[in-house]
């Protein structure tokens, strides 16, 4: 390490030599043996707590310091461990250690360094637990520290020690009624998904085309409405997600616009299909611009798909355009085309441009990020779209 330690005076040790030079002052006003003899006691005092800080800072200087969190990658809000490993230590019985604190932390960073105990030159110790918000966690530099026993001088040294911790999204409790959604399911890499099978899904309203066979008679006579069964069969999940990050969805207070809860709701569900091993593919549609990636391993696409969100800057969105209604198409054909089920995530002003008169688009699920019109609503239940609204109706 060609870093070099800097040795300062402590409060402590600035008193001692302010005192030194104040007996300095009056030994050459008064002779006496008494003062002289303080005088030579405090600066051999104040040289031998030089000399040993100056000989730790040359110990630190060829420290090597690494750290570590567990786990890693981690989830949203989950305690993370951070340890730190510091070698090369020898002639040092302690080392004190203080961490630049983690970016999107959720708690308050440890106050004070860590004094870690030295044993066969290395130092190491549980550092801290913490919480982390969604995204990259990062953290540059460490700084070493030591203190000699009479506490007179300080040698210190700032070190880089990158650490870098990926952070999922926890899973959004609000997605627990979307059906397809695999959210809340913990097992296997498999679950219940929609598809051929003897295992009844879920239920909907009939629409044109549906095979008459799965005309579920006891729920639409109990209902009075035509229902059909859709059954479930053992696979790995798919998905397409559509999210609309169009102009209208940035309105309201930083973090808390529908376009925040609708990159949440996203990361949500494409975590989950991460964590089942299913495939995954998505569309980001900000009104000026459509990225769109087929369904793919999803351990391959969430990180692809958490750059395209965080990347997405709200000056250069625009309202939805006459041409919205084909992008939506082209997402459900990649969908179609991978075998995937198409969520998508829409706001107000993208369900009407979409969703008025009956758009003939394959069915799929629908979130809707509030506030929406009822209208809205209506039109994807007469259409027999399975949907739910997040932040309620205006």
């Amino acid at each position: 390490m060609d870093a070099v330690a800097s040795v300062r005076a402590t409060p402590k040790g600035l008193a001692v030599l302010f005192a030194a030079a104040q007996l300095a002052l009056l030994a050459t006003a008064v002779e006496s043996r008494v003062v002289v003899a303080t005088l030579l006691a405090l600066l051999s005092l104040a040289a031998a707590s030089y000399a040993d800080a100056r000989r730790a800072s040359r110990v630190l200087a060829g420290a090597r310091v690494s750290r570590s969190a567990s786990p890693s990658p981690a989830v949203e809000g989950t305690p993370v461990g951070v340890r730190v490993e510091v070698e090369g230590l020898g002639g040092l019985d302690y080392v004190l250690v203080e961490e630049e604190p983690l970016t999107r932390a959720l708690d308050p960073a440890p106050r004070g360094p860590l004094l870690l105990p030295v044993e066969g030159g290395r130092a190491q110790g549980g550092g801290y637990t913490v919480r982390l918000g969604p995204g990259l966690s990062v953290s540059g530099h460490v700084v070493l520290g030591y203190l000699d026993p009479l506490g007179l001088f300080a040698a210190r040294l700032r070190v880089y020690a990158p650490l870098a911790v990926p952070v999922y999204p926890a899973i959004d409790r609000s997605l627990a009624g979307v059906p397809g959604s695999g959210v809340g399911y913990s097992g296997g890499s498999t679950r219940r998904w929609e598809g051929p099978g003897m295992d009844l899904h879920w239920l909907r309203d009939y629409a044109p085309g549906d095979d008459p066979r799965r005309i579920a008679w006891r729920a639409t006579a109990r209902t009075g409405r035509l229902l059909v069964r859709v059954d479930e069969a053992e696979q790995e999940p798919r998905l397409h997600i559509f999210v609309d990050l169009t102009r209208g969805m940035w309105r309201g207070r930083a973090g808390e616009a529908p376009a925040d809860t609708a990159m949440r709701l996203a990361a949500s569900l494409a975590y989950a299909a991460r964590r089942l091993g299913g495939l995954l593919g998505y569309t980001v549609y900000t009104g000026a611009a459509a990225a769109t990636v087929p369904p793919g391993r999803a351990a391959d696409t969430l990180p692809a798909l958490l750059a395209r969100l965080s990347s997405v800057n709200p000056l250069d969105t625009l309202p939805p355009s006459p041409a919205a209604r084909l992008v939506l198409a082209e997402a459900a054909e990649a969908a179609r085309a991978g075998g995937a089920l198409l969520v998508a995530i829409l706001g107000g002003d993208l369900c009407r441009a979409v969703f008025s008169g009956r758009p003939g688009l394959p069915r799929h699920t629908v979130v809707l990020v509030g506030p929406v019109e009822s209208g809205c609503t209506e039109e994807l239940r007469a259409g027999g779209y399975a949907h739910t609204v997040v932040g309620g109706t205006g």
